[in-house]
Order: structure tokens, then C-alpha cells, then sequence
């Protein structure tokens, strides 16, 4: 495939390059089960790695193979906020396509994530359960993989560098996201399974030297399998299948004050519309600044804060008699500071605030993270 795309001739000459990366992460989280209020805290350790491979054939294209992933674990009195990850992604990248004066870059291929977690009660932090048989005494199900996903899919990405200031882009996604375990002799519950594409057109301006400016526009659809759609008071719509339309605009500002300095600063604003009777429908706005300042060649700070507001314009507060619909307001603050010691170690250490406050008060809960890890690349 490689030598059809490229060419037999350079395929051939190709150029192999690798690089791999391994994070190990010692930690403390003061409430990994995300419990309303705030909840038991745990230590937890932490491994994290990253692999690529890039067969190149000089200025038309090259192969690509990328893998990441992560594993947490808490101790044992918080060992229900485990959890994995796994990404991969594969393709080819043709970075200079000529067409007329401009010139196009194209990234196609596959990819596949696992995600994998336990599903627990905000309220009292143990593995959710599901009342199968309302009759005394009641009879109930533990659900702890209800959330465990596995998704396939693909992508096309195309950026067009029309001059050295404008450069237009067009980021797609197909993708089927397979829940793990549909529960299906439980009737009180429907599978998740869905299919989703993802559109996200925009472009990027560079003002100066100072600064570049990026807005998009993203649409995604998500088609439901087997999950019920909802009527306006909240009750399923038999034989219907539910479906969501996202719309999320973005806009950024990249930053460079300074040689030392790189800044972001951004806003989203994005609305779903849940298409039968718009139950779930729902806005949102997030704002957020990043800054990475370096020192030297062997010391970086980053610093992180966002603050995101949520409503809803239906869906009310399970069990609240004046119908108060969801919303809420989150907000995250982080800090990171790394010491790179040679060419194939480093050091880093890390701190995030996160406040989270609901009309709901299941999910208003308060979460703090400090650890310190070891990087070493090769």
C-alpha cells in the first residue's frame, strides 16, 4: 500500500524512524470516586506510555503508526476509580500536495480506543447497582462495566496553506463506539452502542509574529442502536432509536510573548439537540488559558485554567418536586513543572483543582490531584 501511494522507486529508500516514551507516576487524589461532596481519598500509581513509527520516502509522503496508553491504579480502598486507556491510530501523512500556488497536506487512516473503567454511585462511591424487581424485597444488579467502550474508526484531515499566513482546514471522523457489556438481561436497561461523525471545518490566521488566531466550526452526529429516544416528559419512545446533533464553535488565540513564553487563550461555546422532542438538549461555554513558560533548555511550567457553565433546557433534577432542570458549573486549575535531566530522562511533578457544582447535588463534588513521575524516552 505504502509503495502504491509513494511511489515503488521511493518506497523503497524509505526512511524508518521510531521514538517510544514511558511516564511512571506516584500520586494522590482526594476523591477518585468522584463522590458528591468530597469523598475518600487514595494514593494510586500510574503508568503511562507512548510509541510511534514513521516509514518516510522523502517529500511525498510517509506511513505512520501511533500508540498510547494509561493505567491507574488506587489503592485498596478506592480501587473502583481504576481505570485504562488504550489509543491507536494508523495511515499515511502526503504533507505537500501541489495544487495550483497552494499547497495541501493530507492525513488518512484508522484508529481504535479502549476505554475501561468502573461504574460507581456518586453517592456512596460503591459499584452502581440497577433495581431489576421493584417487589419487595426489592432485588438489585451490579452494574460496574456499564461505561467500558471500545471504539473503531477513521479519519480524514486536509489543510490547505494558502499563504504564509492563512491556512484552512477540514478534520473528519467516522466512528462506532461498542459498549463492553449491554447488560441484556437486565429490561430496565437499553445498549449504549452508537455510531458518530464528526466534521470540524476552520482556519487559521497568522497575524504576526506575536500571534495567530484559529476558529472552527464542529458538527457531530451521533446515531444511537438500541438506546430509546425520549418525549418531552422524559419517557422512552418505543421503536424509536435516539439521536444527537452537536454544534461547537471554537476560537483560539496562540501566543508568543515572549521566547520563553507561549500562551492560549480560548472560548467554546457549543449546544446538543436531542432530535425527538429535545429532552437532553443542552448548552454550553467554556472558557479556558494555558501558558508554557521554559527556562533554559531543561525547565518548563505549564499552567492550566478552565471554567465551563452547563444548562439544561429540559431534563430536570431527578426526584426535585419544583422540575428544576440540570446545569453546572465546573471549574479546573493545573500546574506542571518539568526537569529534563538528559536525553532519555526527566523528572515532572503536577498539581489539578477541580470544582464541580450542580443544581443536581449528586454531581457537585470537589477533587484534588498531586504526583510526581519520571519520563524516560528513547
Amino acid at each position: 500500500m505504502l509503495a502504491i501511494l509513494l511511489g515503488a522507486e521511493e518506497a523503497a529508500a524509505a526512511k524508518v524512524e521510531t521514538g517510544a516514551g514511558l511516564d511512571l507516576v506516584a500520586g494522590y487524589d482526594s476523591n477518585p470516586l468522584m463522590i458528591a461532596g468530597e469523598g475518600p481519598g487514595g494514593a494510586f500509581g500510574q503508568a503511562s506510555f507512548s510509541a510511534g513509527l514513521n516509514v518516510g520516502a522523502g517529500r511525498r509522503g510517509s506511513f505512520f503508526f501511533d500508540a498510547a496508553g494509561l493505567d491507574r491504579r488506587y489503592e485498596s480502598e478506592t480501587t473502583d476509580g481504576d481505570y485504562r486507556r488504550a489509543d491507536m491510530r494508523t495511515g499515511v501523512l502526503m504533507p505537500r500536495i501541489r495544487a495550483g500556488r497552494t499547497r495541501i497536506s493530507l492525513t488518512a487512516g484508522v484508529l481504535y480506543e479502549i476505554r475501561r473503567s468502573t461504574y460507581t454511585d456518586r453517592l456512596t462511591g460503591g459499584v452502581y447497582e440497577v433495581v431489576t424487581d421493584p417487589n419487595p424485597p426489592a432485588t438489585t444488579v451490579l452494574i460496574p462495566h456499564r461505561f467500558d467502550t471500545d471504539t473503531a474508526g477513521a479519519f480524514f484531515d486536509l489543510s490547505w496553506r494558502l499563504n504564509r499566513r492563512l491556512r484552512v482546514f477540514l478534520d473528519t471522523r467516522l466512528e462506532q463506539t461498542d459498549y463492553v457489556e449491554d447488560y441484556d438481561g437486565i429490561t430496565t436497561l437499553d445498549p449504549l452502542d452508537f455510531r458518530a461523525l464528526h466534521l470540524e471545518p476552520g482556519v487559521q490566521v497568522r497575524v504576526n509574529d506575536l500571534l495567530s488566531v484559529v476558529a472552527s466550526v464542529a458538527w457531530s452526529d451521533l446515531d444511537f442502536d438500541r438506546q430509546f429516544a425520549l418525549d418531552a416528559g422524559g419517557d422512552q419512545v418505543a421503536g424509536t432509536a435516539r439521536e444527537y446533533r452537536y454544534t461547537r464553535y471554537r476560537l483560539r488565540f496562540l501566543m508568543t510573548p515572549g521566547r520563553q513564553w507561549h500562551v492560549n487563550v480560548g472560548v467554546l461555546a457549543a449546544d446538543r439537540q436531542d432530535t425527538w422532542a429535545g429532552y437532553y438538549d443542552f448548552g454550553a461555554l467554556t472558557g479556558f488559558v494555558s501558558a508554557l513558560r521554559t527556562f533554559g533548555d531543561r525547565n518548563r511550567l505549564q499552567l492550566f485554567a478552565s471554567g465551563r457553565r452547563l444548562d439544561y433546557e429540559h431534563a430536570t433534577v431527578l426526584g426535585d418536586p419544583n422540575a428544576v432542570t440540570r446545569g453546572s458549573d465546573m471549574r479546573r486549575f493545573a500546574a506542571r513543572f518539568d526537569r529534563v535531566l538528559n536525553r532519555h530522562l526527566g523528572l515532572f511533578v503536577e498539581g489539578v483543582v477541580l470544582r464541580t457544582n450542580s443544581e443536581d447535588p449528586i454531581f457537585t463534588y470537589d477533587q484534588d490531584t498531586a504526583l510526581v513521575g519520571v519520563s524516560i524516552r528513547k
